[in-house]
Formats: C-alpha cells, structure tokens, sequence
C-alpha cells in the first residue's frame, strides 16, 4: 500500500471519530436538565392574519352651480338729443341803462340803452326793445409781486450799484458799532419793491441802512431756465469804525 493511501485512510478516520464525537456531545446537552431549563419547548400557536378592509367609498362631488343668466342689456337710446338753444344775439345800443332810470315825469331826457361804451346814438330805439347785454366774468388780476422761494432759484439777485450808508454821527462821535438786517423785495426787473428792518443794534442804524439800500439796483433772481422772477431776500448791513 502507498504511503499516501494511508495517510487519506488515517485522516477519513480522524474525521469520521470528530464528527461522531461532537454529535455525542449535542445529544448529551440537549438531554441535560440544564438544557431543558435554557431552552423550553416549543409549541405552535395558531395565528389568524385578517384581511384589511377595504378604504369607504368617496362621496360624490357636489353639483356645480348652474351659472346665472347675464342680464339684458338695456335696448337702445334712439332718442336724438335736443339741439342747443342758440343765444340770442343782443345788439349794442348806446345809452344810459335802464336800472339807472327813474320812471318820473320830472328829470331831464336821455337816450335808454345797454352800454356806455361810447356816446350816445342818434338812431332811437324803443325802451322796451333794448336787452340787457351778456355779463362776462372779469378774471382776477395777476398778483403784482409773487415772490419765488428760494430753494426754486438757481441765481440769486446780484447787487449792481451799492451805495454804502451814512455813519450816524452820534454813533460815530461814541464809537457805537452796530449791524441792520434788512429783508429786501426785488422784483423780476430787479427794483426794489419793498425793504423791511429784521433786526437792528440801532434805531439810527436802522435809519442810515434803509435810506443806502433804496438807492442800490439789483440784477433779478434766475430760474434754471432763465426767466427773471420776484424773490425775497435778507441783506445785511454792517457799521464799523474805521481807525
């Protein structure tokens, strides 16, 4: 016999001794009072599974609404409009007006008409012939001075000729110094419209400052688009000693 037939033969025997050693062994455990404490029996307990419900059914949708009917239009205005009414035209008649005549016998004759435009005229026409004439609304007149503010100029007044004002001599002989704040009004040609005394330190100041700044002349305040404008605008006028 060869010597690798032995060795297949000694090792099927060694594996046939382990596996029935280690089958012993389970069976020994199993039949343990040990075993039997670990490990109970088990039994089969019959389970039931149901068969979910089936969901209840949706309800229906509700009907939609039957939509209104659109209301009639309204037939058609075939009716013509009326014409305008045409204004009579009232003639001039030249003559003292008639809520200016007394109905006397005494007084003396004139001539009844609607307008004192110009004389009276020599055709007569009868009294009751003569209509009032058509009343026109007369418009207000333009403010004379609207001065502008002045965040809406883009120049202020430039003062063209400046005449510097008189020292009060008391002022002067007692060596008072002092300053007017004047708030002059220039117009769009640059005049002076108005001047008015803000402030003073003097009453003489005040005086001597007014009667300088008339005199001065001003260019006028400026849009951005170049139209001269009214503004309102405060100069002051100071009184220093000269040593």
């Amino acid at each position: 016999m060869k010597r690798s037939d032995r060795y297949l033969i000694v090792g099927i025997a060694l594996s046939a001794l382990l596996h029935g050693a280690f089958i012993e062994t389970v069976v020994l455990i199993n039949d343990s009072d040990m075993a039997r404490k670990l490990f109970k029996k088990s039994t089969f307990v019959p389970f039931e599974v149901k068969k979910p419900e089936p969901p209840p059914p949706k309800p229906p949708d509700p009907p939609k609404p039957k939509p209104k009917p659109k209301p009639a239009p309204p037939p058609p205005n075939t009716e013509k409009p009326a014409p305008p009414q045409e204004q009579e035209e009232v003639k001039p008649v030249f003559g003292v007006t008639k809520d200016t005549v007394a109905d006397t016998a005494a007084g003396i004759g004139v001539r009844v008409g609607n307008t004192l435009a110009k004389e009276m005229e020599k055709e007569y026409t009868p009294p009751e012939q003569v209509k009032d004439l058509k009343k026109t609304e007369k418009k207000p007149a333009p403010p004379l001075f609207a001065p502008v503010p002045v965040f809406k100029l883009s120049k202020m007044p430039e003062i063209k000729t400046k005449i510097k004002p008189e020292y009060p001599p008391q002022l002067r002989k007692e060596e008072i110094e002092g300053e007017v704040l004047l708030k002059v009004s220039i117009n769009k040609k640059g005049e002076i419209v108005a001047v008015k005394v803000v402030a003073s330190d003097h009453e003489l100041f005040s005086k001597a400052a007014l009667a300088a700044i008339r005199q001065w002349q001003f260019k006028p305040a400026l849009l951005a688009n170049g139209d001269a404008v009214d503004a309102v605008v405060d100069i002051p006028v100071i009184f220093q000693l000269e040593f």
